[in-house]
């Protein structure tokens, strides 16, 4: 959920971002989206650092499902001496506001980086996004509804208690508890329970097979410590939480900053590594203009999504700027199941072919992105070769359009958020006017968008981002034949994605998906347009730091000169 600001500043109205990888279930639990970024302006001033923060309180692997390379040796406490003599202090302009320190409260790109640095799940998506052992040091898929983890030795919480089994169960417990009504718990809706096998090893237990079920654990579940949780309640733990993780919670001031401090006690053998800086200061600062303001004047070293138009300046001052691949995905979205001539497939055929993806990837977003080839980008599992994009032909258009009888074109609407880039839909709103296809541009209020989308209300053409698409069977829910989200039905891809829901072997997934990829390439449920790479600013003082595959940030490998 990473907003990428790749217009030109001047053009930046925020962005929607849909938590894909925390992607509703159940009407009960609608999408969700980050605060509206406002436009830049170069007037913007740079913001006043936070006063000092307070002091923080103290089986073997299967083949048929995501596994570990090799068996990681059981975790050690690290070297309290050493990593506490960390010094230093990071500073972070982000874009939004996280929804609550409770992590099974966090469903946007902020919030869930908080709680990826200051808790652990069972298995996490590693640099690179493929799933690898996180506090389970291995897992036995027993059958596709029932799954065994055995845990490391040595892992410990902030407040010194051990991680163990009876963790884990209560963590799923109070996740699958719909009176705490977390947003996370609809993720979860095929987990039956988690049951205790021995003190380091917990049966995971689902009531239907979910593909999608280490995806969902490394993207949306933490391991609480039971005892602490039991004792202080979902309030107390929002107000104070206590993980696992590579830092520490130490304070929260709503809308000015989140602080927080190394774990001098983080287990050895994490992707995630160990603090290289003591303290790490979070600051919610949704306008761009004021992040760079930040940045330029000291006051922030790092920032999170930079114009694609400010790169060229930043680091001709000196400034670096990390640029990463992500799973982030932009559609305009097809309703085939209105009365309009988006029914048709080559109509739907001729808009991908109207619109100039990589005119707009260069000219708008400054070429940090890369057109998408069907719905899936190429890190992720089920994305085949052999589907290539649509290239830009109006010529080829009109031609289609001829063919379906709407040869003079025809009217439609398309709706947007108002947290989106104006621009990039106003630049496929006029590339599809050239073929004759007169699209009236509506902006809604995302709450608005959302409840829409939903409900199945939106206009028969729908602007949206997805982020976090790091699993295909979320194809299933925006273009399923009984998608959540879906306005979309092809049965020849509903075999395949049934396919590739009915098992967790990953060999048979990314076949089936492959397939499915072919045919909603064919017949396209959306204009598919790119995939983003995420622009992470830092001053000189910042070294070391790697940005990671989902956009979710994290500050182990963060060194401050």
């Amino acid at each position: 959920m990473f907003a990428h600001s790749r217009l030109a500043s001047s053009a930046i109205a925020g962005l929607l971002l849909l938590t894909g990888c925390a992607a509703p279930a159940a009407p009960a639990a609608p999408p969700t989206a980050v605060p509206v970024t406002q436009p830049t302006t170069a007037a913007a001033a740079p913001t006043s650092p936070p006063a000092t923060p307070t002091t923080a309180a103290a089986a073997k692997p299967t083949t048929a499902a995501p596994a570990p390379t090799q068996t990681p040796p059981a975790a050690k406490p690290a070297t309290v001496t050493a990593a506490s003599t960390l010094t230093g202090t990071l500073r972070l302009d982000t874009i939004s506001e996280i929804e609550s320190p409770h992590p099974y409260f966090s469903s946007q790109l902020v919030g869930i980086s908080v709680r990826l640095n200051v808790f652990d799940s069972l298995v996490e998506r590693d640099w690179d996004g493929k799933i690898v052992p996180g506090v389970a040091e291995s897992w036995n898929v027993v059958d596709d509804k029932t799954i065994d983890f055995k845990l490391r030795s040595g892992v410990k919480f902030h407040n010194g208690q051990d991680l163990t089994a009876a963790d884990v169960k209560a963590s799923f417990d109070h996740l699958l508890d719909p009176s705490i009504k977390a947003p996370s718990t609809s993720v979860f809706a095929a987990v039956k329970e988690a049951q205790v096998l021995d003190p380091m090893s917990v049966r995971l237990v689902l009531s239907k097979t979910d593909a999608r079920i280490f995806d969902v654990l490394a993207n949306n579940f933490s391991v609480l410590p039971a005892q602490y949780l039991k004792d202080v309640g979902v309030d107390g733990f929002a107000k104070k939480p206590i993980g696992s993780g590579p830092y520490m919670f130490v304070e929260w001031v709503k809308d000015d900053h989140l602080t927080l401090e190394a774990n001098p006690n983080y287990w050895d053998g994490s992707y995630k590594g160990k603090p290289q800086v003591k303290t790490v200061i979070l600051r919610p600062v949704t306008d761009p203009a004021t992040r760079l303001a930040d940045l330029r004047s000291g006051a922030a070293d790092m920032i999170m999504d930079v114009p694609s138009d400010q790169v060229p300046a930043l680091k001709s001052a000196g400034f670096n700027i990390v640029e990463k691949d992500t799973t982030q995905h932009d559609y305009v979205y097809i309703d085939t199941t209105k009365d309009t001539p988006l029914k048709i497939k080559e109509v739907r055929q001729a808009l991908n072919f109207a619109v100039d993806k990589d005119g707009i990837v260069q000219s708008l977003i400054g070429g940090f992105g890369r057109p998408l080839a069907g719905p899936l980008s190429e890190l992720l599992l089920g994305y085949n070769a052999d589907v290539k994009p649509y290239p830009f032909d109006p010529a080829k258009a009109k031609a289609l359009l001829a063919t379906a009888g709407v040869p003079q074109g025809f009217a439609v609407d398309l709706d947007m958020t108002s947290s989106l880039p104006s621009a990039l839909a106003e630049a496929v709103v006029a590339q599809l006017g050239d073929v004759g296809i007169k699209v009236n541009l509506n902006t809604l209020e995302t709450a608005v968008y959302n409840d829409r989308w939903v409900k199945k209300q939106l206009s028969p053409l729908y602007y949206n981002r997805w982020s976090t698409f790091s699993d295909p069977a979320l194809l299933d829910l925006l273009a399923g034949c009984k998608g959540f989200l879906s306005a979309y039905c092809n049965q020849d891809a509903q075999q395949y994605l049934d396919a590739g829901a009915a098992t967790l072997d990953q060999a048979k997934r990314d076949t089936a998906y492959k397939q499915a990829v072919k045919v909603l390439a064919d017949d396209p449920y959306a204009i598919y347009l790119y995939q983003l790479k995420s622009l992470t600013g830092m001053s000189s003082k910042v070294t070391a730091w790697k940005a990671h595959g989902t956009s979710y940030v994290l500050f182990t490998n963060a060194v401050i000169k």
